[in-house]
């Protein structure tokens, strides 16, 4: 399609007081900018005016389809717009008579007639336009009641971000007044309107959603930070634009607000949730390629978004979030599951994950020796690989088979000796944790990690360390530990007391051996014991 782009730097009246709305798609994100910001703001103009210069407020990116060209789509820069907007609108309250302050707060019909307000916020999931349109509709009485009522904008329970710093910018611009007057009031408003600027960056073409793919291309292009639209903000528009009617778009505002209540609650992301059911559907559709952007996997003219109903992918992401629940339920708990789900977590990424959620997704929790089996599969591949982003081939394999009800791999390795585990890198505290569970299948509901030997130890350590570094064997497997209980920093002896009390069996009779110190020899002997049961797990069973 034929698309054009258009910059051309302009002051707040030309931007403000023409005919267009600026409309904020029902994807972005909430207004949230803080009080922080809207000083910063105001700080940075008021210094621009005192100082007789211009200012440049940044750039805007918008999205225009051609037959509807006067109403463009906000795709970057919405905080600063609305901002701005109450600049406007608190000016307007203090200047009630300075007309053309009413002429940047809303946009009127090509005779003049009916204004709306500038801005149209399409977010479903609050009430920014509510509040907009509240507060346009807002006068002195109203500002100067709630400025005697409350020292904080931010106390009154019934206020967004649009209220708070409405009435945050309302205070400035009055002790502004107070203590310059009108005509300087005046003269900083004429300098806000004439040389404050702003860079519209105007993408347009034929159709509104590809003005906005572009637009999004431009902005990931010229945002050295990177995209701060979060791509699940996409996906909720077009699942949103799937509702037939009011009630099923009503619907979706709830179950997608309780989709982002769980997500917090699991402390992850929405992208993160539409990372677990890209491997899903992958596995389904038997796709073991190198993985494509979550955007543009979800947004293709036959991805799951476009084939499904809303209810049906909706659903699919609240069995994947009941899934997560009751894994992390299950992984604290005092079951030999607990043991490889720790595991599974420990690995350095999420790969291993990804391939254990897909498997519940289609066979859940009930059979729990079979999932316990495909959980050693899954560590003993991930594991023996190392901390690799590399494991991610052999996870989407692993997805495929069990997506299919295919038999997994056993992924027994050829040839593991003892010196197999001498370097144990970002895995450390994994192998760690892997030989314990070896020895104890018994998860401990709470456990942590440390070394019995820190540098802290050096002077105390005895005669046969010389010729030893002490620095090159701290993470001998030997020397890490697996408690059920918190870590201490102190040296051997000053943490021995409360280690001792520990239900790791194999710890606690190491320590009755060693009250005062730990020799190099027996440092050693443990992590060979510690080797040889790395060895047998990852190893072939022999015939016999």
């Amino acid at each position: 399609m034929a698309l054009s782009l258009n910059a051309e730097q302009k002051n707040l009246s030309n931007l403000f007081t023409g005919r267009e709305q600026f409309i904020i798609p029902s994807y972005q994100r909430p207004y949230s900018w803080e009080f922080d910001q809207c000083q910063k703001l105001y700080d940075d103009i008021v210094a621009a005016y005192n100082e007789k210069r211009d200012y440049f407020i940044g750039n805007i990116i918008l999205a225009v389809s051609d037959d509807t060209k006067r109403d463009p789509n906000v795709v970057d820069g919405q905080q600063r717009l609305i901002s701005i907007w109450l600049m406007f609108k608190a000016l307007s309250v203090i200047s009630p008579n300075t007309r053309i302050l009413k002429d940047v707060l809303c946009c009127y019909n090509w005779d003049g007639s009916d204004s709306t307000i500038k801005i149209d916020s399409k977010v479903f999931e609050v009430t920014d336009q509510t509040h907009l349109t509240a507060i346009y509709a807002w006068t002195s009485s109203n500002f100067e009641i709630e400025r005697e009522n409350i020292k904080s904008p931010k106390a009154h329970k019934d206020w967004n971000n649009i209220f708070a710093n409405g009435i945050y910018f309302y205070n400035l611009f009055y002790d502004f007044h107070k203590t310059f007057g009108d005509k300087e009031l005046m003269m900083f408003l004429r300098f806000m309107l004439e040389r404050v600027f702003i860079l519209p960056i105007e993408l347009s073409a034929a159709d509104i959603t590809d003005a906005e793919d572009k637009a999004l291309n431009i902005f990931e292009t010229i945002n050295d930070r990177g995209m701060n639209l979060e791509d699940a903000d996409i996906f909720k528009a077009k699942l949103y634009n799937k509702a037939l009617n009011k009630e099923e778009k009503d619907e979706f505002v709830k179950q997608w607000i309780g989709i982002k209540d769980s997500c917090c609650n699991l402390k992850i992301s929405i992208d993160d949730l539409f990372r677990y059911y890209s491997h899903i559907i992958r596995g389904k559709e038997n796709n073991i390629k190198s993985e494509i952007s979550l955007r543009e996997f979800f947004l293709s003219a036959n991805s799951v978004l476009t084939r499904k109903s809303q209810l049906d992918v909706v659903s699919d992401l609240n069995h994947i979030l009941d899934l997560l629940t009751a894994y992390n339920e299950k992984k604290n708990g005092k079951t030999i599951l607990a043991s490889w789900l720790q595991l599974i977590d420990t690995y350095t990424n999420n790969y291993p994950r990804f391939a254990v959620i897909a498997y519940l997704f289609h066979n859940g929790f009930e059979n729990e020796e079979q999932l316990i089996e495909i959980l050693k599969k899954i560590v003993r591949y991930c594991y023996y690989m190392g901390s690799t982003t590399m494991v991610k081939y052999g996870i989407y394999t692993i997805i495929k088979q069990v997506s299919h009800q295919l038999p997994v791999d056993e992924y027994y390795q050829e040839n593991v000796t003892i010196d197999s585990f001498s370097y144990l890198g970002r895995l450390k505290y994994g192998y760690a944790l892997l030989a314990h569970y070896l020895e104890q299948p018994e998860a401990f509901v709470y456990y942590d990690t440390d070394r019995l030997l820190t540098s802290k130890d050096i002077k105390y350590l005895p005669t046969d360390w010389r010729g030893h570094d002490l620095n090159e064997h701290l993470d001998d497997l030997g020397n890490l530990a697996i408690l059920d209980h918190c870590r201490i920093s102190k040296k051997y002896t000053e943490k021995l007391n409360i280690y001792a009390n520990t239900d790791n069996k194999e710890l606690k009779e190491f320590f009755v051996k060693h009250p005062n110190d730990i020799s190099y020899k027996e440092l050693q002997k443990r992590s060979i014991y510690k080797k040889k049961l790395l060895v047998k797990f990852f190893s072939k069973p022999s015939k016999k």
